[in-house]
């Protein structure tokens, strides 16, 4: 018997082509979950849904810019549209086919970023880190789509903050 292979499609508002992520069957689950449950007053509000996918990268995707979520398994006649070759933070605002910011950071910064748009984009809209050039960035989550992020430097990032 062979094993099923998950994914997830999310199609963003304005967007032509929707994103495509390979996940395990621990987020497809959770996300099944997810999806039963939100409500309204999460598409009103400025809530972002965190999984990670199997290439690991973690995804943080704006609830209220999501048109659609497609869990499948098995494979389709889709490819995965976001590139996983590198370890970059990737940010993808609305109305724009290409990430607008794309930058190596340390691995705190990119756990700061995890961290802020999961827990308190209405408090503090914006996340603010360093560019490749060391000047400072401010980014107003107001207007981001989906954040694309090393799951392993955030992993690591984590760890370093404890200590």
């Amino acid at each position: 018997m062979v094993d099923a292979r998950y994914y997830t499609r999310i199609g963003i508002i304005g967007r032509k082509y929707p994103f495509v992520f390979d996940i395990e069957k621990c987020e497809y689950d959770r996300l099944h979950r997810y999806m039963d449950t939100v409500n309204d007053h999460d598409i009103q509000q400025l809530i972002f849904l965190a999984f990670d996918d199997a290439e690991g990268h973690t995804a943080i995707v704006s609830v209220r810019e999501m048109a659609y979520m497609n869990l499948l398994f098995e494979h389709g006649d889709f490819l995965p549209t976001i590139p996983a070759e590198d370890d970059k933070l990737r940010i993808y605002f609305c109305g724009h086919a290409e990430p607008d910011v794309t930058t190596d950071l340390i691995p705190e910064e990119m756990s700061d970023i995890d961290f802020s748009a999961q827990t308190s984009p209405e408090i503090a809209p914006f996340i603010r880190f360093d560019d490749e050039d060391g000047e400072m960035m401010y980014v107003n989550l107001h207007h981001v789509q989906l954040i694309k992020l090393p799951t392993r430097a955030v992993e690591e990032g984590r760890q370093l903050e404890e200590i």
